[in-house]
């Protein structure tokens, strides 16, 4: 039964077992009675056929989804693109020791 939203033919999907994705591919079949269809709504049982899988056990979820790509404003780049250079930043700084100087002498350095 969809629980939730909608299941619509060729989406993608994720097998859920015991709270970890055992499977992720293509929803390829869907059935409502005996006639194919294009789409279920929440509420009704339905039939599906996912992409190379057939592992299926008692209480696996199904979950569906959909792949949106989307081009990138110049704002959003800029953004991303400095919060990355943050944490790379901040990943940075370090203590460097010098590996040829006794351990003693780094620490006496360090302080």
């Amino acid at each position: 039964m969809v629980n939730e939203g909608k299941l619509v033919k060729d989406c993608g999907c994720n097998v859920v077992r015991n709270g970890s994705v055992v499977y992720t591919g293509k929803l390829v079949s869907l059935r409502r009675v005996k006639e194919l269809a294009k789409e279920v709504i929440a509420g009704l049982e339905c039939g599906i056929g996912v992409e190379n899988f057939n592992g299926w056990e008692v209480g696996d979820i199904i979950e569906a989804f959909n792949v949106v790509a989307k081009k990138r404003t110049l704002e959003e780049a800029s953004v991303t693109t400095a919060s990355s250079l943050a944490a790379v930043a901040a990943s940075a700084s370090a203590t460097i020791v010098n590996p040829s100087v006794p351990s003693s002498v780094n620490s006496s350095r360090a302080s």
